[in-house]
C-alpha cells in the first residue's frame, strides 16, 4: 500500500468491479448534488427573524387568553 488517495478503491480484499465502481460514481454524484441544495436550505441564523415573529405572536395571544380567562373567572 502506498497510501495515495486512491487506495482505498484498488486495493482491498475484495478488488471492485465495474457495477461496484459505477455505483460509487453515482453516490459520489448524489452527494454532490444534496451537497449543492442543503446550502439552499433556511440556515438557524436566516430563520431567527421569522422565529421571533412566530413567538411573539404566539405569546401575545396566549396573554390575552389568559386575560379572558381571568377577566371571566374574577370579573
Amino acid at each position: 500500500m502506498s497510501g495515495g488517495a486512491d487506495d482505498r478503491y484498488t486495493s482491498s480484499a475484495a478488488p471492485f468491479n465495474g457495477e461496484d465502481r459505477l455505483l460509487l460514481a453515482r453516490l459520489d454524484e448524489r452527494t454532490r448534488a444534496i451537497h449543492q441544495q442543503m446550502e439552499t436550505f433556511v440556515t438557524r441564523d436566516s430563520f431567527r427573524p421569522v422565529m421571533l415573529i412566530a413567538y411573539g405572536t404566539m405569546a401575545s395571544m396566549a396573554l390575552a387568553l389568559l386575560g379572558a380567562v381571568l377577566d371571566s373567572v374574577l370579573g
